[in-house]
């Protein structure tokens, strides 16, 4: 029981404080009533306490749905006492009764954002552990990684360390498999969750952004986001808190774990069920990796026409990454060909981008498009031109 602990540890901090309520407690005949009991802590505590005296409740997110613990545990916190001091570090809200404390300014509340780490702070960090003053580069690096994790930072700055030969310290991309990192993802958060939960959490995070299209696709029930909160996995409410999104380095481990659990026919399986979703909820790069990964080639020949040109010269690898994963029957496609040439033409490698500007032609003569036809021979206009194969 929550008070009998309560009790004891403050007994054991301040002896005789509140050894009048643990004998009463001790020598009750029936079930105690822990708010008045609470009630009596505080009176006792304001009578005998002489020096400063702080209670820590950690990992209280364990009391949500304990409304008897909660509304003691509320109690201490508006008890008026000047020498008690109450801390309770949860993972989640718990919606305890504190708007009188709150309002009176005797509250101070620290929230996830509060805890994080800015760049400042991640550079500051670095170089103290590190004794080099690190670039934007390393601290951006730090960032996108961690997201201000202070335990992500802290284990990003170990292996950021220089080397015995005072070599630049290098990457952060072996921090997702940092042995601390990995125990604390397992043991803290992962296999915490109940069976049928810790499966639907692997299952989400094949995306990046958990829609409630995403949620409908993958058959999560409707309150899925807040069971996965209120468990205490590392989740941020994003899209006007209709979605949510793993931390980067859980999102990591979860789909490892997820990848182990699944065979390949699974996976595929998996990639198809959400593709249309993350399609539906607007991220079409992102619907497009995911039919590569199904292997569903006619839909992922679709989306890359879709959103292959309007990443020309903003994301050309990205494309070109695409194109390579194509299956040989859909790289000869028209629309694909003249994609591949565009990519070319575009940087201004006018030699490369010819050779699938006439297959893409030829193409056509099997599977013709005149809008498509009008604009490769545009293109291969220039291009020879340009290189001077047209005089």
């Amino acid at each position: 029981m929550l008070l009998l602990r309560i009790v004891d540890a403050i007994r054991a901090a301040v002896p005789g404080a509140a050894d009048a309520l643990a004998e009463r407690l001790a020598a009750a005949p029936t079930a105690i009533d822990a708010l008045a009991a609470t009630r009596d802590l505080v009176a006792e505590l304001s009578r005998l306490l002489v020096d400063p005296l702080v209670l820590v409740i950690d990992d209280a997110e364990h009391l949500d749905g304990a409304e008897g613990s909660l509304e003691m545990l509320g109690e201490l916190i508006r008890a008026e006492v000047p020498l008690l001091h109450v801390a309770v570090s949860s993972r989640r809200s718990l919606g305890l009764r504190v708007a009188k404390p709150r309002a009176a300014g005797r509250l101070a509340e620290l929230t996830t954002a509060d805890l994080s780490f800015d760049a400042e702070e991640c550079a500051a960090l670095l170089r103290t552990r590190t004794g080099l003053d690190p670039s934007g580069t390393r601290v951006e690096e730090m960032m996108e990684a961690t997201e201000g994790w202070p335990l992500g930072v802290a284990l990003a700055a170990g292996v950021a360390k220089p080397g015995a030969s005072g070599a630049d310290p290098p990457g952060i991309a072996s921090l997702s498999s940092a042995p601390d990192l990995r125990s604390y993802l397992s043991e803290e958060l992962v296999e915490s969750l109940e069976p049928e939960l810790r499966e639907a959490a692997m299952a989400s995070s094949v995306v990046r952004v958990l829609t409630p299209e995403v949620r409908r696709a993958l058959d999560l029930p409707d309150d899925f986001a807040t069971r996965i909160e209120r468990a205490g996995l590392l989740v941020r409410r994003i899209e006007g808190d209709d979605a949510i999104a793993y931390h980067p380095l859980l999102r990591e481990f979860l789909l490892e774990r997820l990848r182990g659990h699944r065979d390949d026919e699974e996976w595929r399986r998996l990639h198809a069920a959400v593709a249309p979703a993350v399609a539906e909820s607007g991220d079409g790069i992102a619907a497009v990796e995911h039919w590569l990964e199904a292997e569903s080639w006619a839909e992922a020949v679709a989306a890359v026409e879709r959103e292959g040109m309007a990443l020309l010269r903003t994301s050309p690898e990205l494309v070109r990454r695409w194109l390579s994963l194509l299956p040989e029957e859909s790289r000869e496609l028209p629309t694909i060909l003249a994609l591949r040439a565009q990519l070319e033409w575009s940087s201004g490698d006018f030699d490369r981008a010819i050779p699938p500007l006439r297959d893409a032609l030829d193409a056509m003569r099997k599977r013709p498009n005149a809008s498509l036809e009008w604009i490769v021979r545009s293109i291969l206009t220039d291009c020879l031109f340009a290189t001077g194969e047209v005089e």
